[in-house]
């Protein structure tokens, strides 16, 4: 799964997603810290970063793991079709 096809999905929910990581590299391959964690060249191409703002409250951060999990679970599907 493509980090940017997951970030267009929930930005439709009102989750605002980069695609990739925070230390990129103009060669395509996998971040440092990605590789550090073991992860395949697929995984890390599924990475998607969040970031808070100081007034981020709980109210805006609870539902974002559950709305992250529809979203992967609408793409799936949607990639099976």
């Amino acid at each position: 799964m493509e980090a940017e096809a997951l970030a267009l999905v929930l930005d439709r929910v009102g989750v605002a997603v980069k695609g990739g990581s925070g230390c990129v590299t103009r060669e395509m391959r996998i971040p440092p810290a990605m590789k550090a964690t073991g992860a395949t060249p697929e995984e890390s191409r599924a990475l998607i970063l969040l970031t808070l703002s100081p007034e981020s409250g709980a109210s805006a951060v609870t539902p974002v793991p559950d709305l992250v999990s529809e979203a992967v679970e609408r793409l799936r599907s949607a990639l099976s079709e």
